[in-house]
């Protein structure tokens, strides 16, 4: 019985150590605030608001406030924000709080440049998108 005992108490705390090992490997998320620049999509060049929330265990969101500027309408949807381990930002469409006519959600793939993220709109129609904080 004594055996048995060791064994699931090195195992369990062989399991703590690869967990804390693959914690340390994670990349920084998104750091929460407001985030404030412009894309090139189909339209012309957007004025963008990104407003991170702070993350929540593995999950993290944003609101993307969009238009406003030149003319165009405004809109706001939600956005899931995933960080890959190369430490590109990933952020996916969730759902729209406020929908303009004829316009579709877009997600977008950033990196930091200094205190600048820059990168892509993923939608063939568009190009790129680059945010700074303002909080």
């Amino acid at each position: 019985m004594t055996g048995r005992f060791f064994s699931a108490l090195a195992c369990a705390s062989l399991a703590m150590s690869a967990d804390a090992a693959l914690a340390s490997t994670n990349p920084p998320r998104l750091a929460a605030g407001t985030y404030e620049g412009s894309y090139v999509c189909a339209q012309g060049v957007t004025r963008l608001r990104l407003i991170a929330a702070r993350a929540v265990g593995d999950r993290q969101t944003a609101r993307f406030e969009f238009g406003g500027n030149d003319g165009l309408p405004t809109g706001v949807y939600t956005v899931r924000v995933r960080t890959e381990r190369n430490g590109t930002i990933v952020l996916t469409p969730l759902s729209w709080l406020s929908r303009p006519a004829d316009y579709l959600m877009v997600g977008a793939r950033l990196n930091q440049q200094g205190a600048t993220l820059v990168g892509t709109i993923t939608n063939p129609d568009c190009g790129e998108v680059s945010i700074t904080r303002t909080d």
